[in-house]
């Protein structure tokens, strides 16, 4: 699947997405003829008469980069999804065979659930879906996987199995290793692709062993940017990782279900969050900058609908990107606006503007913090967001200013 990507983007005849989203609602409506189905162009999905919302999003890129056979499977597998969701059983023993463990982008379920109303805090994820963390950006979930659909299971129905977490994990995980044996391609000396093709590419980081088995100068370092691919290589082995931050970049920004731009490095069983010596780490910072500046601008939207649907007038702000004249390195930053209402993204900057100046102030974080933390708020998301209570005194911006030199300059 990976494999296929690097060798050919795009499939040969592209449908735009409305052409795409025309055909699909044929197809749903052919198959549910007793349902409604409206189209919503501006967000990309189908709006059903029983309230259910279809999110075109992924699908329509998984369509686009598949042969002809494939995107008959693609439409078919997507359309069995929809239509027939499968329950899972009511006894544990009915269903083990059919669980194996997925890994989710945390940022994702949070905005989803911000957008229905349903989110209070990181509670409301972590109670709705048994998972424990990896990394500080994706949560190991428990699927279970049938022929016509994939369902996650819920904390309700561990809770009806009598079966914790931990167990079912261990069990799930046991399946995905007898699922398949090991494939991997040396996709160029050291570096390694997994070639699974059955989107438990990445869950398959749970799988240690797999990597040690592979011929990498140095101890086993790994990217899972979507759920169809793992990547490999060796942590003293600069050419392949850095071959593989090429291409997890490509596959963040070019595939649909982007799932993490961390970077692991395995210390005996367990995968730890890892930066490698520059000038990699610069390329890596690059690339999760990128990354956040899309979570936060998907968090950021569902927060606006949320507070406009609660008639709160809060400035949501936005996460940016800049680099520092000379600099091949990429920083966040967002605006502070004296007497607005807002909410702060977490950045590497910030642009403190006062209503009687031109300029703003540009700011590290951490030298905000330290000179007036008692403003900042921290709100109950997973993807960090602050409520800022006011604005630097006259005071606390003389003692800000003393701390600054030239470097922060655009």
């Amino acid at each position: 699947m990976i494999l296929d990507f690097l060798k050919r983007l795009f499939g040969s005849q592209t449908p735009t997405r409305e052409q795409f989203a025309a055909m699909f609602m044929k197809e749903l409506q052919r198959t549910m003829p007793e349902a409604q189905f409206e189209f919503d162009a501006a967000q990309f999905l189908v709006r059903g008469s029983n309230g259910h919302l279809i999110n075109l999003a992924n699908v329509y890129l998984d369509y686009c980069r598949a042969d002809k056979v494939g995107r008959k499977q693609i439409m078919e597998e997507f359309l069995a999804g929809v239509v027939m969701p499968k329950e899972a059983p009511s006894q544990f023993e009915d269903a083990r065979k059919d669980l194996l463990p997925a890994i989710r982008a945390l940022y994702g379920l949070e905005s989803m659930m911000i957008e229905s109303g349903e989110y209070q805090s990181e509670q409301a994820i972590y109670g709705a879906w048994p998972m424990q963390p990896l990394g500080a950006e994706l949560g190991v979930m428990i699927a279970y996987d049938t022929e016509r659909a994939v369902q996650q299971l819920s904390a309700k129905t561990l809770e009806e199995w009598h079966v914790s977490y931990d167990e079912a994990l261990s069990i799930a995980i046991d399946n995905l290793r007898a699922k398949a044996a090991p494939r991997f391609s040396e996709y160029a000396s050291g570096f390694y692709v997994s070639g699974y093709n059955d989107y438990y590419d990445a869950a398959r980081i749970l799988l240690p062993e797999l990597a040690w088995q592979l011929r990498l100068k140095g101890t086993p370092v790994a990217m899972i940017p979507n759920r169809s691919c793992l990547f490999v290589a060796g942590d003293k082995d600069e050419a392949a990782l850095g071959l593989m931050l090429e291409l997890a970049d490509k596959v963040l920004t070019e595939q649909s279900r982007p799932l993490s731009s961390q970077l692991f490095r395995l210390d005996e069983k367990t995968w730890k969050p890892w930066c490698p010596p520059e000038p990699l780490a610069t390329r890596l910072n690059n690339i999760q900058r990128n990354m956040l500046a899309a979570d936060y601008s998907t968090q950021q939207e569902s927060l606006t609908k949320d507070l406009e649907r609660k008639k709160e007038d809060v400035f949501v702000a936005t996460y940016k990107l800049i680099r520092m004249q000379g600099s091949e390195k990429i920083e966040s930053i967002a605006i502070w606006t004296e007497g607005v209402l807002s909410w702060l993204p977490q950045t590497d900057l910030l642009a403190l503007q006062k209503q009687d100046e031109s300029e703003p102030l540009f700011v590290p974080w951490q030298t905000a913090m330290d000179a007036c933390g008692h403003l900042f708020e921290k709100l109950p998301y997973i993807l960090p967001r602050y409520r800022v209570n006011g604005f630097p005194s006259g005071e606390e911006l003389k003692k800000i200013k003393a701390t600054l030199n030239d470097q922060y300059v655009l």
